[in-house]
This record gives C-alpha cells, structure tokens and sequence, in this order.
C-alpha cells in the first residue's frame, strides 16, 4: 500500500488527482479525469472534532478507478459486493487494484493499492496433495481448552491426516505473550515450536508436553508469532502453504513496550501480512471473537475466516482444515465428513473450506 496527504497530488492510470477532495468531486459528479473515472462507497459516521470543539459528521470512503462508464459499473457492483475487512468501513482490497481508501479526516492519509504490493490475487493450489500446514495455538488463559482438546485427541487425530496424505508436512506452534518469556532474548514457554514434519510421533509428542502460559495483558504477540512463522517456516517449493491460527485476542499495536523484552514495538501484523501473501502463504483465522483484524488477516492473505468458536470442537477443526487442501484421497475424506456432519457449527467450517475450493 502507498500513502499520501489528502491534499497531495495523486496518479492513477496516469491522471493526476488534486487530492483526496478532487477524487470525490470526480467521483460524485460522474465526470472522468483525463480518461479516468471514478467510483465511491462512503458511510457516514458522527464525531466530535477536539479542535473546533464541536460535534460532526465524517465519511469513511472507498475509491475504485475505471477507464470507461461500463468498466466503472462493473467495479462499482464488486465494490459493493465486497465485505468490510478492516475497520473503518475499509474494503481495501488489491482484488479492484487500482483501489484506495481515505478516512475522512485530515489527520488521516489516502490509501492506494500499488502493483508492487498485490497481495491479495488468489492463491491457486499447487501440486495437489504437497500440503505444508503449520497450526498455531494462543495457549494463553481460556484459549488453553483449545489446544488440550487437541492433546485429548492427538494420538487419533494425527495418524488419521497422514493417512489420507502421505505429503503432508505439519507443524505446531504454541504460544503466549512477551510477558511469558524466559528473558529479552529467551523465549522459553512463550514460543513452542515443532517445524514441518511427517514424523506423527515426534508431532503427537509435542502436542501433548506443550505448555499453558498466562498471557499477562489482553492484547497478544500476534505480530511476532505471524512473523515467525513466515520467515523461520522452511515451507517447499511449489507446495500449498498454510497457517491455522486458533487465537482470540488481539496483536499489540506498534509502539507497545514490555519491560525490556519489546521496547516500542515496531513489527505491523499487516506488513507481515503482505510477506505472508507474496509467499502465497493463506492465514485462516477462528471467530471466537468479533475483533475485525482476523477477517482482515485472512482475507490479505486469501485465507478463510472459519466460524468456529467451540474450544471442544478443535481436533475436528484442525482435521478439516487440514484434509479440504490436501491429497484427492484427503478431500475425498473431507467431503464424507461434510455430508455426513449433523453438528451445525462444524456443517459451517466444512462450508467456508468448500466455498475456497469451488471458487478455485
């Protein structure tokens, strides 16, 4: 994404915009700029302003851009079509590039997508089967349940994936806060990991002696964990890449100190994010929560946001998850479990998992 003052000058298709305010008028007037024209999806939000000391209403806006009337309609529809998956009412997206976003206030800049940074074009399997999984658990306070409903499953669970895929590789990561680790430069308990493997005894094993932590604050090292794993993953050549984050809580923002284990946080879960998309490397996430970042997360990185909120329930979330991009024999496995589950929440996941494949 490219950032500019809402007053600066702006090119899009090689028409140079006065500003954010010379976009609108555009767009409201339904008049092109230099062969371009524009399209906005606003909504309108009361605030107080601290300056002038008043109350007002603002509009968050979407822009898409178009080289005629009818390509404009045709963007227009799938601007409107298309969910919010940031705060703000921000639809954001590299799928309608050239596309930007303003925040309606001056201390806020205009976003564009720029081609450098498509991240957001679709993420095609590779070579069917040649799956590289890694299943990262927040083990912090109640998120606990969800890992050890696993721990009561996994000598069952990981046999069964393999079985239906022998190039399956996993692993496993679990994880807690900057306030569970050992030292500034040890992470002990806070980072456990277990890199790619097929080795289903080595996986059982460290599933079962992984640690609870405590978490300390709300906010987690969401950051840092996504971080991780897309640069320490040795993930392989022309394999479908994927992250199961099962996670309820949100990532610290930049800024954030702890002690001296992070002093002014500078890692942006977006940025890594976007490295994550241009390694084709999908990050699902669980709604546990309503937080809007785990929409925003998987949608950046063309992964699914799973509906899924049932801590007893995750050995069959891991195993659908996991069986819907594997081999043909393992979503031949994955269709039998669809169309024989009576369990409404998981008839949810299984849908959001065979809605990515047919969209393929």
């Amino acid at each position: 994404m490219e950032k500019f003052d809402y007053k600066g000058k702006i090119q899009v298709y090689g028409a140079m915009f006065d500003g954010v305010n010379d976009i609108i008028l555009h767009a409201l007037k339904g008049i092109s700029k230099d062969g371009v024209y524009v399209g906005e999806e606003s909504q309108r939000y009361p605030c107080f302003d601290s300056e002038d000391y008043a109350s007002e209403s603002r509009y968050y806006w979407n822009f898409v851009f178009a080289k005629s009337k009818t390509e404009l309609k045709d963007r227009m529809q799938k601007l409107k079509a298309m969910p919010v998956i940031g705060s703000n009412f921000k639809k954001l997206n590299n799928e309608l590039h050239p596309m930007g976003y303003w925040g309606g206030d001056t201390n806020y800049p205009v976003e564009m997508t720029t081609e450098e940074t498509k991240t957001f074009e679709k993420v095609t399997f590779k070579e069917i089967g040649k799956l590289d999984m890694v299943i990262a658990f927040d083990t912090t306070g109640s998120m606990a349940a969800y890992i050890e409903a696993v721990r009561s499953e996994v000598a069952d669970l990981v046999p069964r994936l393999f079985k239906e895929n022998d190039d399956l590789r996993l692993g496993i990561v679990a994880f807690g806060d900057y306030c569970d680790m050992k030292s500034a430069h040890e992470f002990g308990d806070a980072y456990q990991c277990m890199t790619l493997t097929n080795n289903e005894n080595d996986l059982i094993k460290f599933i079962r002696e992984t640690k609870n932590t405590s978490g300390g604050d709300g906010d987690e090292f969401y950051e840092l964990v996504i971080k991780k794993i897309v640069e320490e993953t040795p993930w392989r050549e022309n394999s479908t890449r994927a992250i199961l984050l099962i996670s309820d809580a949100d990532p610290h923002p930049l800024g954030y100190t702890y002690e001296n284990y992070v002093v002014g946080n500078q890692i942006d879960w977006r940025k890594e994010a976007e490295k994550a998309a241009r390694k084709k490397i999908k990050i699902d996430t669980v709604t546990i929560t309503n937080a809007a970042w785990y929409k925003e997360l998987s949608a950046m990185t063309n992964g699914i946001s799973v509906p899924f909120e049932t801590g007893n329930k995750t050995a069959r979330l891991v195993e659908a998850a996991t069986m819907a991009r594997g081999s043909v024999m393992s979503r031949a496995k994955f269709d039998e479990l669809a169309d024989n589950c009576e369990d409404e929440e998981m008839r949810q996941v299984f849908c959001s998992y065979s809605k990515e494949r047919n969209d393929i």
